[in-house]
């Protein structure tokens, strides 16, 4: 074998194609952790290693794939799904790292 259908991946050692995890659209591996798409409506959860239905308070979703945390400095913006460094002029940049 030497790739496998869409929704497997191959196990080296039997040389055969095995079906990804249930909440794998693709993988490379056995198990959650082994996905490389999410089957939707999930998205990848990179602290987790997995996907996921919801993303951590922390973090919004990027390019409807992936959960991402804001870098140091910048807070998670809920209404606009995005990290901004101010928070604008009603809100402030909590320790949660969320504007509020």
């Amino acid at each position: 074998v030497g790739s496998c259908p869409v929704g497997t991946f191959l196990v080296a050692e039997t040389r055969k194609c095995v079906a990804c995890d249930a909440s794998c659209e693709e993988c490379q591996d056995a198990g959650p952790s082994g996905c490389t798409l999410c089957k939707n409506p999930t998205f990848w959860n990179p602290e987790q290693s997995a996907c996921v239905t919801d993303c951590d308070d922390n973090q919004y979703i990027r390019d409807d794939k992936e959960c991402v945390g804001c870098d140091p400095g910048t807070f998670l913006d809920v209404e606009q799904g995005r990290c901004v460094t101010d928070c604008g002029i009603y809100f402030y940049g909590a320790a949660s790292g969320k504007c509020e």
